[in-house]
């Protein structure tokens, strides 16, 4: 049985927008790939349900969402769009217990939740608008890079990783005023730049992903929404002296590896999470054979890695080994360009 995965990319260059592509795990090859809406730079997607999907785009003059519904010859159709900020949003995500959009924009420091009716239509509900900077070049002001929540918790917060400020600050979303309400804020070492953040499904253990420093932060997180490091571990290899920063994480279903993207060395790096969940040892760096691998994902079966590549014109394609978690390259010609997002449906 085949997979899909959607892909987002810039728009700079050759690329026409969104794109689909059919995936066979059993013979380890891609068997369609097409461009299914000629959308400006959708960067990021995320999944609603079967048919839907919701992509951040340029809408005029404005950064905002759309909104696709599948069709039954396999396209999508655009339902609805929504230009809400001066640029478009670096990251989406959905809470489905409660119906929220939830984005980052990383050019206006700004955090939003937006509703989606049944029927596709968005509407702005709140936002947060961040202020502050940091010691690096990067960090001029508030760069907020990821919104989302604890999918393996029921706890009424959303986490927010802003890379300008060096902060994740939770929020309490209050559900008939849709008020922000500060709960906690986690400071990684000054000058890091959180950018992305990942949860183990059955501990109460984060690992936060800082694009500045190329290091990741395994945090424990607390029941009042705060977290606690216990450890930083770098991505670069100890000779490394170019430039680079960290880009993607993932954590595998059983929780036992962790792997997280180096754009500059143009890697991917593993990780043995240990029994504990706490005690990350790297156990493997491996190429991409291309420049600056934005993003990558797993397939449905966790047998392999795609991943894509925001400066190049093509994907690349990693085996994976259940046991050890360590990849294999097996293809780098795969023809989609300026991809940062990968997002496998599910």
């Amino acid at each position: 049985m085949t997979e899909s995965f959607i892909l987002g990319t810039y728009t700079r260059s050759t690329s026409k927008g969104l794109y689909k592509a059919i995936f066979n795990p059993e013979s380890g090859q891609f068997e369609k790939i097409t461009a299914i809406a000629p959308l400006t730079n959708p960067t990021y997607v995320t999944q609603i349900s079967d048919t839907r999907l919701v992509s951040v785009a340029q809408i005029g003059d404005q950064g905002g969402l759309v909104v696709l519904d599948e069709q039954a010859d396999g396209s999508y159709k655009v339902v609805s769009q929504l230009g809400y900020t001066g640029h478009v949003p670096c990251f989406v995500s959905y809470d489905q217990e409660r119906g929220y959009l939830l984005t980052a924009n990383y050019h206006d420091g700004i955090f939003s939740v937006l509703s989606l009716s049944e029927n596709g239509q968005l509407s702005l509900l709140n936002e947060a608008v961040h202020q502050g900077n940091g010691p690096h070049k990067n960090q001029d002001g508030p760069h907020v890079h990821y919104a989302s929540i604890n999918p393996h918790t029921t706890d009424n917060y959303v986490f927010v990783c802003d890379l300008g400020t060096d902060e994740v600050i939770t929020y309490a979303i209050e559900d008939d005023s849709y008020d922000l309400k500060k709960v906690s804020t986690y400071n990684p070492k000054a000058g890091s730049g959180p950018r992305h953040l990942i949860f183990h499904s059955s501990l109460p253990i984060a690992y936060l992903l800082c694009e500045l420093s190329s290091t990741v932060d395994v945090l424990r997180y607390h029941k009042d929404g705060s977290f606690e490091r216990t450890q930083t571990v770098n991505l670069l290899p100890d000779d490394f002296t170019g430039e680079s920063s960290g880009a993607a994480i993932r954590l595998d279903k059983s929780n036992r590896h962790l792997y997280a993207s180096n754009r500059g060395h143009d890697s991917i790096v593993i990780f043995d999470t240990g029994k504990d969940g706490l005690s990350l040892k790297k156990i493997q760096t491996i190429h991409t054979e291309g420049k600056t691998p934005r993003d990558f994902n797993f397939d449905q079966s966790e047998q392999y890695i795609l991943s894509g590549h925001q400066n190049e014109t093509y994907l690349s394609l990693f085996s994976r080994d259940m046991e050890s978690g360590l990849l294999t390259l097996l293809d780098h010609s795969i023809p989609v360009p300026e991809c940062v997002c990968v997002l496998p449906l599910v």
